[in-house]
C-alpha cells in the first residue's frame, strides 16, 4: 500500500530554519517499507510541495504526528486539505495530543482512526488490514476508531523492549540538507515518573534493550554525513 506520513508545520517562517529531523516518521516509515509498502514523508517546516502534489501519489491512507498547542491548526488544515484532495484514503493521527485526548480528537469527521504511544507497529498492522483484511481492527493494540457510530478505544500496545527489532529510519525519504542539524534517537523511555509529563504511563525503561546497539548509531551518524 502506499502511505504518506505528514508532520504538520509546527514553526514560524523564522524559525523553520532550526527544523527539527523528523525521527518518528522516519522510524514508521522504515517498518512499513521493511514489509513491502510504498512511503513519502511530508515535513510542513522545509517542503515546499503542497497537499495537492499528492493527489497523483493516491495513498491508501495519511499518518499525521500531532502535538498540542497553537500550532496544531496546521494539523488540522492540513487533514482537511487531504481528506477532500483525496477522499478515499484513510487519515491516522498520532503523536502526543491524540494519545493524550484520542477520543476528543476522534470525533472530527476528518480523522478516521488513532494511534496511541508509539506508532510503529499500530500503523503497520492497520496498513496491513485496509489492504488485505489480515487484522481485525479489534485486534490492533493502540488503536483507537469510529463503528457504528460510536469510538473503540483498544486495548494499549506494550512498550517496545527490544530496539534491535526496528529497522535503521528510513532517512533516505527526506532531504538531509534542509535540516540545520540531524538527531538520533539513541534510547527509548524514561525513569521517572514526572507528574507533569504528559504521557507519564509510556515512560518506561525496561533494560539494555531499550537502547539501540552502538553499532546502529555507528551507521546512522556515518551515513548522515557522507
Amino acid at each position: 500500500m502506499k502511505v504518506l506520513l505528514v508532520g504538520p508545520a509546527r514553526l514560524t517562517l523564522e524559525e523553520q530554519k532550526y527544523a527539527t529531523f523528523p525521527n518518528g516518521l522516519l522510524s514508521m516509515a522504515a517498518v512499513l517499507e521493511k514489509h513491502g509498502h510504498e512511503v513519502k514523508i511530508y515535513d510542513g517546516n522545509i517542503d515546499v510541495k503542497q497537499p495537492a502534489d499528492f493527489v497523483d501519489f493516491a495513498p491508501g491512507i495519511i499518518g499525521f504526528t500531532v502535538a498540542s498547542g497553537p500550532k496544531i491548526t496546521d494539523a488540522i488544515v492540513l487533514s482537511q486539505e487531504f481528506k477532500q484532495l483525496i477522499p478515499a484514503a484513510s487519515l491516522i493521527w498520532g503523536g502526543t495530543h491524540p494519545s493524550v485526548l484520542p477520543e476528543q480528537t476522534l470525533i472530527e469527521p476528518y480523522i478516521d482512526f488513532i494511534a496511541i504511544g508509539a506508532g510503529e507497529y499500530t500503523l503497520l498492522e492497520l496498513v496491513e488490514h485496509l489492504e488485505t483484511g489480515a487484522t481485525r481492527l479489534e485486534d490492533i493494540k493502540g488503536l483507537v476508531f469510529k463503528q457504528d457510530g460510536k469510538i473503540i478505544r483498544n486495548e494499549p500496545r506494550p512498550f517496545i523492549e527490544d530496539l534491535d527489532e526496528l529497522p535503521n529510519p528510513a532517512w533516505h525519504l527526506v532531504d538531509v540538507s534542509k535540516y540545520w542539524a540531524t538527531s538520533l534517537n539513541t534510547s527509548r523511555g524514561c525513569p521517572f515518573k514526572c507528574t507533569y509529563c504528559i504521557t507519564p504511563d509510556s515512560t518506561t525503561v525496561t533494560g539494555p534493550t531499550c537502547r539501540y546497539p552502538v553499532s546502529s548509531a555507528r551507521y546512522n551518524i556515518s551515513s548522515r554525513i557522507t
